[in-house]
């Protein structure tokens, strides 16, 4: 009887918890519809291989973007061009190598150009921007945020940046949200994913 009790329970705790999570199932923005007759690629920005702290190769990495879905990774490790050469499509998937650098303001993703020496934000950005490339802010609010000024040819910033994601909700969010994984596939990955205003409001 008590373990009869207890099973009821827990299932409708669990049910409860699905109701909850099931509020922030993705939506379609009306915006989408401007775009059904254009390209729309799907991919995954800032991500790192065993040149620096990732646990894969390239390869893998383009592997595992195949069996998600995606269009193109952009790998940017930490200080290191060594994955340059490694540029280019896997199967379907196109692979671009960038970096991303340590700057004594915070980290800088460097896309589409070879980062210059040195840890000036300033010169990086402006460098980066004379030779063609994009300069942008990663995870200007997570936890190695950006500090003080952004130069003037900074082009981007990292509006959600997955590493720092989960580690910003409670221990509740973040098995709640686990725990509905097996039935909502993608509800819970959205109700971890904050909507960074502060990061709107400094570099808009």
């Amino acid at each position: 009887m008590r373990t009869s009790f207890l099973l009821i329970a827990l299932t409708l705790l669990y049910l409860a918890n699905l109701m909850v999570v099931a509020r922030y199932r993705p939506w379609r923005s009306p915006a989408a519809d401007l775009v059904d007759d254009g390209l729309v690629l799907a991919g995954a920005l800032h991500m790192h291989t065993r040149y620096s702290d990732g646990s894969g190769d390239t390869e893998s990495l383009a592997r595992a973007a195949s069996n998600a879905g995606l269009d193109f990774i952009l790998i940017t490790d930490h200080n290191t061009h060594a994955g340059y050469g490694e540029a280019g499509y896997y199967g379907d998937v196109l692979v671009l190598v960038g970096e991303e650098r340590t700057t004594d303001a915070g980290h800088m993703l460097v896309i589409g150009a070879r980062a210059p020496e040195g840890r000036n934000p300033e010169i990086t950005a402006r460098i980066t921007d004379q030779k063609g490339g994009i300069a942008a802010i990663a995870h200007p609010y997570g936890r190695r945020r950006w500090e003080g000024p952004v130069p003037e040819d900074v082009r981007g910033y990292e509006v959600v940046n997955a590493d720092n994601e989960w580690r910003d909700e409670s221990p509740f969010t973040l098995l709640s949200s686990l725990a509905a994984l097996p039935v909502l596939r993608d509800a819970p990955w959205n109700r971890m994913i904050a909507r960074d205003d502060r990061a709107w409001a400094t570099f808009d």
